[in-house]
């Protein structure tokens, strides 16, 4: 939870007197970073344009129930892994024009955290993969472990 979350709920749901009270409750860890990328899929561009051909921003696609909050997930890692400090939990905040290309926005603090020093690092991101249905075009999450991709998914959860 950031520190505007945590403002913005009601004092008579807040567990704790102070955000710092919070953070040392919650060892100080990082819920998500919050970051820009491309829209994923094809599908999901298709869901998310409206019929004027202009997005859908987040908050209003998921008022509308056009996507969940668990497409909003991802995992990001640099390439050298070292440890778990080379991997981030990502929420995506808001999408990038497509003239932008492959690129992510990150916080500034990625760069630290992370171990990143600019000569050959990339980070990658891996998202889970959903289906749509023919009858309703809504998004399901893809679960069964027999497949890669439910496996895949499950990674989430760990």
């Amino acid at each position: 939870m950031t520190r505007e979350e945590w403002l913005e709920t009601p004092k008579g749901q807040r567990k704790h007197s102070t955000f710092d009270n919070y953070l040392k409750d919650n060892n100080a860890s990082i819920a998500h970073f919050e970051v820009y990328m491309p829209i994923p899929s094809a599908s999901m561009e298709k869901a998310l344009t409206k019929s004027d051909g202009t997005l859908m921003s987040i908050e209003e696609a998921l008022k509308n129930k056009v996507i969940n909050e668990e497409q909003l997930k991802a995992i990001g890692y640099r390439i050298p892994t070292e440890d778990k400090y080379s991997m981030a939990p990502l929420k995506i905040k808001g999408f990038v024009p497509k003239a932008g290309g492959e690129i992510v926005m990150m916080p500034l603090e990625i760069t630290l955290l992370s171990g990143s020093d600019f000569d050959i690092d990339k980070m990658y991101i891996m998202l889970k993969d959903f289906g749509i249905t023919k009858e309703d075009n809504e998004f399901f999450e893809k679960t069964d472990l027999t497949t890669r991709t439910g496996r895949n998914n499950r990674i989430f959860d760990l």
